[in-house]
């Protein structure tokens, strides 16, 4: 990572040391528009300094003050690995208290997570110092960070007290952190109390999830959040338990998959036949499970509301791939042909790409100018079909913004450097787009696609 490793100070000292390039130059500035223009004039086209844009793009919508755009941003960084290194060590440069605090957890949390021991050591401070009393008013999400570089044995005592935190962050970050302890009295009885009476859906699911790790103990307990009716059994919580006494004992819960699977399609019986089919490909086979779980996909692909159809979809995309599923993927095949709605046609044509009949179905729908049309465009580009590249090019000028992110995110993706070098790359272009969604989208891909090339060079 050349250049963000020193910030944009050390960036200025190295362009009048060294003679950097009209790109660096004009990102020693703080000008991403300049540094794109040279970048597209320089005959070279610099792999370094197109990584140097794509983190500048990604830190200044991190560091904007619209909550959705940064929120956004920081996502895109955190789930980036390496290719975020030189963005996090800029942005760990900020000014100004809170910011610069939670900044700076950021990159200690990633970090943290390649196995860096001071930065797991400050993190673990964080935690410990706040639960002493001398970290009043640390910011939820800091802490939350924190909490996750916590030992789920040796720091028991300490989750157990972060799990009643006001913060369903940092609720959620111990429970996340309990579900690897060992079966225990004491941590079972919180997660059961916390899987009945936690008021964010989300946290709750976590420690219904959470509960697998105490074995058979929680058996009576998760069976009977498996079967509570709304409201205050949703298909999320029912979802969750139910999967969690599969991984538990599948054995025993098979006679209630099986009735959840032979009801009528639902949401709820989709997560269920998903789950089914997903051991299955980690080799918890159940054959009898199996061909209930695919019929219950089949029937909610019949029916009358596109939503169900589309949640179908996605679960026969999850799992239409396994070898054993042949018998679903010919049914999938009747249904493609079938289907009209092209938001549920395009998960039918994902899940079929390896067949002529749904590569075919893939370039018919690439021929719209809608968002299924760009996500057919850049499986096709994935599949190195020719036609591919030159219809994402034409997809990345549509008006929807939401279209020109996919086909750009698509390119940046498929990111050719050699070829960058003859030709005007349209996903550099898209970093000067209207539309901030646009540009972090492509931002975030084309420094996952140089990570990629940086490792194969």
């Amino acid at each position: 990572m050349i250049g963000f490793r020193f910030g944009l100070l050390g960036l200025c000292l190295l362009v009048t040391a060294c003679g950097a390039s009209a790109t660096q130059q004009a990102l020693g500035k703080g000008d991403i528009r300049s540094a794109i223009a040279a970048y597209q004039a320089d005959p070279a086209r610099e792999l370094g300094d197109l990584e140097q844009i794509a983190a500048s793009v990604l830190i200044a919508e991190a560091r904007t003050a619209d909550a959705t755009r940064s929120t956004r941003a920081w996502a895109m960084l955190g789930g980036m690995g390496r290719a975020a290194e030189g963005a996090w060590a800029e942005l760990e440069r900020e000014p100004g208290d809170h910011y610069a605090q939670l900044v700076r957890a950021r990159a200690l949390a990633w970090r943290s997570k390649q196995g860096d021991a001071p930065a797991q050591r400050k993190l673990r401070s964080i935690a410990q110092d706040a639960r002493a009393g001398e970290g009043a008013g640390v910011d939820p999400d800091l802490l939350a960070l924190a909490i996750e570089t916590l030992d789920p044995e040796r720091d028991d005592a300490a989750l157990h007290a972060w799990a009643h935190h006001p913060s369903p962050a940092v609720r959620g970050a111990a429970i996340g952190q309990l579900a690897h302890a060992p079966a225990s009295t004491d941590t079972r009885v919180l997660l059961v109390e916390l899987a009945r009476g936690e008021p964010d859906e989300a946290v709750r699911v976590e420690a219904i999830r959470a509960l697998a790790s105490q074995g058979g103990s929680a058996w009576d307990s998760v069976e009977a959040l498996a079967r509570e009716a709304p409201p205050n059994g949703s298909d999320a919580i029912r979802a969750a338990a139910l999967a969690t006494l599969a991984r538990v004992d599948a054995a025993r819960v098979s006679p209630v998959l099986a009735a959840t699977l032979s009801d009528a399609p639902s949401v709820l019986g989709l997560d269920v036949a998903q789950d089914v089919l997903l051991r299955a490909q980690q080799g918890q086979r159940a054959d009898s499970l199996e061909a209930t779980a695919e019929q219950q996909i089949l029937a909610a692909l019949a029916a009358p509301k596109p939503d169900l159809r589309g949640r179908a979809a996605s679960a026969a995309l999850a799992v239409a791939a396994s070898p054993e599923r042949g018998a679903l993927r010919a049914a999938l095949l009747v249904r493609l042909a079938a289907e009209r709605d092209r938001r549920v046609h395009i998960l039918l044509a994902l899940a079929l790409r390896r067949h002529p009949r749904g590569k075919k179905a893939l370039e018919e729908l690439s021929l719209g100018r809608d968002v299924p049309a760009a996500q057919a465009a850049a499986e096709l580009a994935a599949l190195r079909d020719a036609a591919a590249q030159p219809r994402l090019r034409e997809l990345a000028r549509a008006k929807d913004a939401s279209v020109r992110a996919t086909a750009a995110a698509a390119l940046a993706s498929n990111y050719d450097f050699a070829a960058a070098r003859a030709a005007r790359p349209a996903s550099v272009d898209a970093l000067l787009d209207s539309d901030p969604r646009v540009r972090a989208t492509t931002a975030s891909a084309l420094l996952r696609a140089i990570e990629r090339l940086q490792t194969q060079l």
